[in-house]
């Protein structure tokens, strides 16, 4: 069973799988794109873990749309993800 953390004010989270055991988690989160900026922006974070290995975080960014997340979603996994 994965662990719970406390990730604030996040807003939908999505969960897929691929072929080789390993687990993406998906979600958005309101947040300050900068130091120094008085307006949260909607960000979509990407976190990828394998299940396989207690799992283990191995990959986690920052992005501005869910375009640009898929994208490098897209590089991992042969594609396989669902």
């Amino acid at each position: 069973m994965k662990e719970s953390f406390d990730w604030g004010d996040k807003m939908e989270t999505k969960i897929l799988h691929d072929d080789f055991g390993n687990t993406a988690t998906i979600f958005e989160k309101m947040m300050l794109p900068y130091r120094g900026a008085t307006k949260q922006k909607k960000s979509y974070v990407l976190s990828l873990t394998a299940d396989y290995e207690m799992d283990f975080l191995y990959f986690r960014s920052v992005y501005e749309s869910m375009e640009e997340l898929n994208a490098k979603l897209a590089t991992f996994s042969c594609g396989t993800w669902k």
